[in-house]
């Protein structure tokens, strides 16, 4: 009936228009109804833009590979046996996209009481990370949203929700900036989406506790097709795959995007499962387990809190199944698997107008940016002293002409000058401090170039600094310039270049 009545609404308000219209055209000042006019069609557009957004949800758009039945048969065969254990229909298209994530939706009509095309998405990271076991948990699970068997209510309570959602969008589509007809539009669309969204409010506050069960319910499905103890682990590994994966995207795979640098295709999803492979991710997974995060639930929030799940989980009787624990991966699955990862990497938008690379070219010229930013302070106040292009053969020239003091004092943010005026000793600690990182830094981005050090990848954390073309006395030489006193540092200071300059650095 909450369904029902969200077409009744907007019937009642179109009514109650044309009968005001009918009522002017039958009062002593006809002419006021050729005025409304706008205000009627202005109430028919809107309403008939939210009733349209709802009896057809637009196609989403899925940034990934589809995936046909004639192609992976074993994988299908998972996905059918998945969807029979929550007795509902099977997907009619399977995609494999980049997110860590797992869905099956419907594009439905009527506001969810007409369902349409199913399909399911699965995330490539999600292969990678779960077992083939954790990963038919999964899909049990999704699939079970679509059950029957508390009520049939639940699939067109789900449906509903999204019909909802889409009508409240297209009917707030038309915002008063864009309003160029009077006062009189304004009017009719907050009217219209006041009353939708109290509407809607109303349905997701109603339908809150039905969904929060049909989670349940997904998980007790997840249960019987997989076990108890393996639906449970997989619950509670999801939330720290999810983190690794979010961490692999930053620290690794989208690194070097600000450069025009991206991972070989062929290495975007195998690179998440070599960083998963080590040690201390294997660990951080085992040590949520126990605990998942606990995130703070919305007003509507469908879902409970995972800890809730897992413990109604591990409350179920004992089926005598053990938990799954095996190191082999969903995507192995799939033939030809490394074929079609590679495929949903090409997909991704943002690499399009990027230039592919291996880890540890991707490594080196991250890490080489990342020394210049590092350096940058020491680089900026050559630059100012200068005026010209900062190089390391400036900064060598004014320290072994007696300027060290100069160059630290350029080198102090302006909050520092100013609360060092009255200070010098300090002023000139600060900026040796500034100094102790900036030169190291800009001394290995020119080491780089000159060829004699690479930065390789590690999956164990930051690149690693392959130093062997460095001469041996270099450090020892860095060490004694940034040691010595300011005033006496012109020494120090042509020892170090006369060491790179011998090693080939243009200094």
């Amino acid at each position: 009936m909450l369904l029902i009545g969200f077409y009744v609404m907007g019937l009642g308000l179109i009514a109650v228009v044309v009968g005001i219209n009918i009522l002017m055209c039958f009062s002593r000042a006809p002419v006021t109804a050729i005025l409304a006019l706008p205000f009627t069609a202005a109430a028919f557009f809107l309403v008939g833009r939210a009733f349209y957004a709802s009896l057809r949800l637009r196609p989403r758009e899925i940034a990934g590979v589809a995936v046909p039945e004639s192609e992976q048969p074993a994988v299908w065969s998972a996905i059918r046996t998945a969807a029979a254990a929550a007795g509902t229909a099977p997907p009619d298209c399977l995609w494999i996209d980049s997110r860590f994530n797992a869905s099956v939706y419907e594009q439905t009509r009527w506001l969810g009481l007409r369902p349409g095309q199913r399909h399911l998405v699965v995330g490539a990271p999600m292969l990678v990370a779960l077992s083939p076991a954790r990963l038919d948990a999964v899909l049990a699970h999704e699939f079970g949203h679509f059950a029957h068997r508390d009520t049939h209510l639940l699939p067109i309570v789900m449906r509903g929700r999204s019909g909802l959602a889409a009508a409240l969008r297209t009917a707030s589509f038309f915002k008063t900036a864009n309003v160029s007809n009077g006062r009189w539009l304004v009017t009719v669309q907050i009217l219209v989406v006041r009353l939708i969204h109290a509407y809607a409010v109303g349905f997701l506050k109603t339908t809150q506790k039905i969904s929060r069960s049909q989670e349940y319910l997904a998980d007790r499905i997840s249960a019987e097709l997989c076990g108890r103890d393996t639906a449970a682990a997989m619950l509670s590994d999801l939330p720290a795959y999810g983190a690794a994966y979010h961490f692999y995207r930053a620290r690794f795979a989208d690194v070097g995007t600000g450069l025009g640098l991206v991972p070989m295709p062929e290495e975007l999803f195998a690179g998440f499962g070599r960083m998963l492979d080590e040690s201390r991710w294997q660990t951080a997974v085992e040590a949520q387990r126990p605990a998942p995060p606990v995130r703070k639930p919305t007003p509507f929030d469908s879902h409970p809190p995972i800890a809730d799940r897992v413990a109604a989980l591990r409350a179920l009787p004992s089926d005598g199944r053990p938990e799954d624990k095996s190191s082999d991966r969903a995507v192995d699955r799939f033939d030809d698997a490394a074929v079609l990862l590679a495929a949903v990497a090409r997909s991704e938008a943002q690499r399009a107008d990027k230039h592919a690379v291996d880890w540890d070219t991707l490594a080196d010229a991250v890490a080489r940016a990342r020394a210049r930013n590092i350096a940058g302070p020491l680089i900026a106040a050559i630059r100012m002293l200068n005026g010209t292009p900062a190089t390391l053969a400036g900064f060598f020239d004014r320290v072994e002409a007696g300027q060290m003091e100069v160059v630290l004092h350029r080198m102090l943010t302006p909050a520092q000058v100013g609360y060092t005026t009255s200070n010098p000793a300090v002023a000139l600690e600060i900026g040796a401090r500034a100094l102790a990182s900036a030169l190291p830094a800009w001394i290995n981005a020119e080491l780089a170039e000159a060829g004699l050090v690479r930065w390789k990848h590690s999956w164990a954390g930051a690149p690693v600094l392959d130093a062997q073309g460095v001469p041996d006395d270099l450090n020892e030489a860095l060490a004694a310039l940034l040691g010595a006193e300011p005033s006496q540092a012109g020494p120090a200071a042509a020892a170090l270049r006369d060491i790179l300059k011998g090693a080939g650095v243009p200094v």
